[in-house]
């Protein structure tokens, strides 16, 4: 027996050593998703600043205290994606002109990131990329005049709501992913989508009472 696994290690030594790391990797990896704690609401906040972590904090922690538990686990989690995407000028608007930019499509493609906060240049690629809900109804609802179909709210970056964020821009843009047939239709999703909302219609009814 000795001989054989001497004779094994000799010829096989670096399969086992990969597989053990493969192995390793893929336990790893399926404990910190088991562990792993799901928000409530994902929001992508993308455009020329990088935000700082005790902001981000602070930012995460108060949109916590506006939505309600999605999956069940009896506590609110808001995640923030900071994408930074400076200078996107029309000719690099490609699929691969940054990992950055890459990264906001997938955000967009999965379907997990219900809540978009953006620069212009961010809205313009987007938009043409289909990934803007119709909103509205919420332009009904808050009794925002407007003509034809809305897909975006444009609010101030010193707006209550976004204030935390710190974002240097003078203005940004709001708008909730597209829901389409990608996207599972469950409870879950539902109430995610319905803490978007929420999100949104704070910021407005926050411009709402400045302009008053």
């Amino acid at each position: 027996m000795k001989e054989w696994l001497s004779n094994f290690w000799y010829h096989y030594k670096v399969h086992t050593i990969v597989v053990i790391f493969v192995i390793i990797i893929a336990v790893y990896t399926v404990v910190e998703l088991s562990n792993r704690e799901l928000p409530d609401l994902d929001i992508a906040v993308a455009g020329s600043d990088t935000l700082i972590s005790k902001n981000l904090d602070q930012f995460e922690s108060e949109i916590e205290n506006l939505i309600q538990d999605a999956n069940g686990d009896d506590k609110t989690v808001c995640t923030i994606n900071n994408v930074v995407l400076p200078g996107l000028e029309e000719e690099d608007t490609t699929l691969n002109s940054s990992f950055d930019l890459n990264r906001l499509v997938a955000s967009v493609a999965s379907g997990e990131t219900k809540l978009f906060v953006v620069n212009y240049d961010m809205l313009e690629y987007l938009k043409n990329q289909y990934a803007c809900q119709d909103i509205t109804d919420v332009y009904e609802k808050m009794n925002i005049p407007h003509e034809g179909q809305q897909y975006y709210y444009k609010t101030s970056t010193k707006n209550p709501v976004l204030q935390s964020l710190q974002l240097t821009d003078e203005s940004c843009y709001v708008f909730i992913r597209v829901r389409n047939s990608a996207i599972r239709d469950n409870e879950e999703q539902d109430i995610q989508y319905q803490n978007a909302y929420r999100v949104l219609e704070e910021i407005i009814k926050n411009d709402q009472q400045i302009s008053e």
